[in-house]
């Protein structure tokens, strides 16, 4: 769908890497303009022979006859200074900082910014692509190719010849934007004014997350209360309806973690292969039908042993001692804090929505690795039965109490 070729991307790539490289050992003062000129005697294909560093910047040589000159710079934008800046006369690339054509201005090639926002007023013969970033095509604009905005927002008042497409965002064309090819919302809506032309289809494919027409902040931050208000009450219930057996599964879980994640894992596969030959089968069908609603309850019950050892080690508490609720909430708002952080990066386009789709992965993850050895350990432990001791391994040991004799003994 991009305008690119792989030889223009991967000249550009190149080109990219050794100005990160050699701008991490370059020291100026923030207002100062840093420029950084990369030669290649070639054309776009060739394979860098040379990469040379002095006083005067960087220069890269590739080993083919056509001359090429490709301009680096570095400049304070509005992510601060030392965004990294690509301008070779074919487009223009942009690292952590905004790409804008002002009206007026004709920019041939493409327009691309990792990690900042596309705003054009002007007019592209290329490709208009944000990564971590909105693309907005203001009245008046032109763009010969795609619209292209990953992890952030796509806003057109202007003219886009190709497909205008948001990736996890949603897609506004307001009155008089034209698109010639599909208007494209991944994890989004596609919301059109009376006057929009679109050439091709409207396709929105909403379910990042299911909001039901709501606002989707306040949604998304209800489902994590909801989550978290249910995995503390559930982790309550099981607590008080089976104390000892919970203390045995979280002891189970923290002294034999590596063998309870290698059970569970096995129980994963083999626990559907089995339930399936007990259903084939006419005494085992009732067993079977029962094991797919036995697996999920099991591995939730592993979850909330997981969360109850992680809320343990937040609090210093050892595995067993006191009531178990304090240590459930504990782990519990640890983990839904990954996803409140996440929700409230989401909204804002750039580097924020990295750091929040960082957040989520880790809250996942986490549940995710909790879940696991907590299956295994409720394996492992005969479903709490093991082991007979209810001493932990964390926190500090208990020293031994001195001989009573040893008390009254006289000083000699």
């Amino acid at each position: 769908m991009w305008a690119f070729s792989a030889s223009e991307f991967r000249r550009r790539a190149a080109a990219a890497l050794c100005a990160l490289v050699c701008a991490a050992t370059l020291t100026a003062p923030a207002s100062a303009r840093v420029t950084i000129r990369t030669v290649s005697n070639g054309d776009s294909s060739g394979v860098v022979s040379r990469v040379t560093v002095d006083a005067s910047g960087v220069q890269v040589t590739t080993d083919t006859s056509d001359p090429h000159s490709t301009r680096i710079t570095t400049d304070p934008d509005s992510f601060g200074a030392g965004a990294l800046i690509i301008e070779d006369g074919t487009g223009v690339v942009r690292f952590l900082s905004n790409a804008e054509v002002k009206a007026g201005d004709r920019v041939d090639g493409d327009v691309v910014a990792i990690g900042g926002n596309c705003r054009i007023a002007g007019s592209v013969t290329g490709s208009v692509v944000a990564v971590l970033g909105s693309v907005s095509i203001e009245r008046g604009a032109h763009v010969e190719g795609e619209a292209v905005s990953v992890l952030g927002s796509f806003r057109s008042a202007g003219e886009v010849a190709g497909n205008a497409v948001a990736v996890l965002g949603s897609s506004k064309l307001e009155e008089g934007a034209k698109v010639g090819g599909d208007a494209v919302s991944v994890g989004g809506a596609v919301s059109e004014a009376d006057s929009t032309q679109i050439g091709g289809q409207s396709v929105s494919l909403e379910f990042l997350p299911l909001t039901l027409g709501m606002p989707m902040l306040p949604t998304v931050i209800a489902f994590i209360f909801t989550g978290w208000l249910l995995s503390v009450l559930f982790g309550w219930v099981f607590a008080t309806l089976f104390p000892d057996r919970l203390a045995r599964i979280a002891v189970t879980s923290s002294r034999r973690t590596v063998l309870s994640v290698v059970v569970a894992v096995l129980a994963w596969f083999g626990w559907p292969i089995l339930s399936l030959l007990l259903i084939f089968t006419l005494i085992g069908a009732p067993i079977g039908i029962m094991m797919w609603f036995v697996g999920p309850v099991a591995s939730y019950a592993g979850q909330l042993a997981g969360t109850y050892v992680l809320g343990c080690k937040l609090l210093r508490r050892r595995l067993g001692e006191g009531p178990a609720l304090g240590p459930i909430i504990a782990g519990t708002t640890f983990i839904a804090l990954f996803f409140l952080g996440g929700a409230l990066l989401w909204m804002k386009p750039g580097l924020p929505t990295a750091i929040a789709i960082f957040l989520f992965l880790t809250g996942i993850l986490l549940q995710l690795a909790l879940s696991t050895i907590g299956s295994g350990a409720i394996l492992l432990s005969r479903l709490g039965a093991l082991p007979k001791d209810l001493g932990g391994d964390s926190g500090p040991a208990a020293e031994p109490a001195a001989p009573a004799d040893a008390a009254t003994a006289p000083a000699s």
